[in-house]
């Protein structure tokens, strides 16, 4: 579960959410030796609201700020979903108790995210500062008095999460502005299309290659839609994709593109298996523009990780066992 997509709508990055890890640190292309920025301690034992629960290099995260996300995500949730769901069970720990760590990942990446933006003399002006402080005053004003108490949720944290959390945001449209040219995206074409897969391996690509083979020729013979077709065969709806000239499956993407609007293609081969294809879509200016924003997004990211994962190898962290053992 990612309880975080509700939460970074407001507060961090969205990227970060689906792509991010704290094992992420270790994932670099080359190994060489990084100067690495010690984590100082953090408390293991009884945790107060000054406690240092959490440490990235020389930066600390207090438990009453980790409260304040901790909180921040909850209601985010609750809102997005419902207040009954939080306290559900999923694999033998309520939603609440499974988005500790994904918390505690959110926390480390805006940190180091932080870290690198000082690097670079990213900071907030003033008058921005001013419009953060006040957006985060008003959320605050929604929350009634007893649930600030009761939650340990302070100005002060709050205020502090809303300003990095705009830091990080700025270092992130850094990192990724430089991501895909305009020349490049201009070239980019994509058709909307269904996919039956039939996915595959070395051990049974023949089987799948045959059922592939089967399903086609039962195609070219149905007599209702692909979508029909797709359902009566497996039960599950074709996948939707935006298929384009960029894309890794090029078997695929030079067949789909190919053809045109409502055609069915032939059985196409790829690493993974073995797709048939119906495109509901080709030729048109509007898919093409689709296919550019997916895949400027698809560069986003990439280029984001790449570097999140070279500069996070420069610091240490270190998580409260105490703080976890509350999971």
């Amino acid at each position: 579960m990612n309880l975080l997509n509700s939460i970074s709508k407001r507060l961090v990055v969205p990227v970060l959410v689906a792509a991010m890890s704290i094992s992420l640190a270790a994932c670099g292309s080359e190994k060489k030796e990084v100067k690495v920025e010690d984590a100082v301690s953090v408390e293991n034992g009884n945790i107060s609201s000054e406690s240092k629960v959490i440490a990235v290099g020389d930066e600390t995260v207090t438990y009453s700020e980790y409260q304040t996300y901790y909180w921040l995500a909850k209601r985010d949730y609750e809102n997005t979903y419902t207040d009954k769901l939080w306290g559900c069970q999923v694999d033998g720990d309520t939603i609440g108790q499974h988005a500790v760590e994904d918390i505690v990942r959110m926390i480390i990446q805006v940190k180091v995210l932080g870290k690198m933006a000082k690097e670079k003399g990213i900071t907030i002006a003033v008058d921005e500062k001013q419009d953060i402080d006040y957006k985060a005053d008003q959320y605050l004003d929604t929350l009634k008095d007893d649930e600030k108490v009761k939650n340990n949720i302070t100005a002060e944290a709050t205020r502090k999460i809303f300003e990095e959390s705009e830091v990080a945001r700025k270092m992130y449209d850094v990192i990724t502005a430089a991501a895909v040219s305009n020349d490049s995206v201009a070239n980019l074409h994509g058709a909307e299309v269904l996919l039956l897969k039939y996915s595959a391996d070395d051990k049974n690509r023949e089987e799948m290659r045959a059922q592939a083979n089967a399903a086609a020729s039962e195609l070219k013979n149905y007599q209702g839609n692909f979508y029909s077709y797709v359902l009566d065969k497996t039960g599950k709806q074709p996948t939707e994709e935006i298929v384009g000239n960029m894309d890794e499956r090029k078997n695929l993407s030079g067949a789909v593109l190919g053809l045109g609007t409502s055609k069915v293609s032939n059985v196409i081969e790829e690493k993974d298996g073995f797709y048939i294809a119906y495109i509901v879509k080709s030729g048109a200016k509007s898919v093409d523009k689709k296919y550019q924003e997916q895949y400027i997004r698809q560069q986003q990211v990439k280029a984001f990780q790449d570097e999140y994962a070279a500069q996070s190898k420069r610091y240490g962290v270190k998580v409260s066992k105490s703080l976890l053992s509350k999971k």
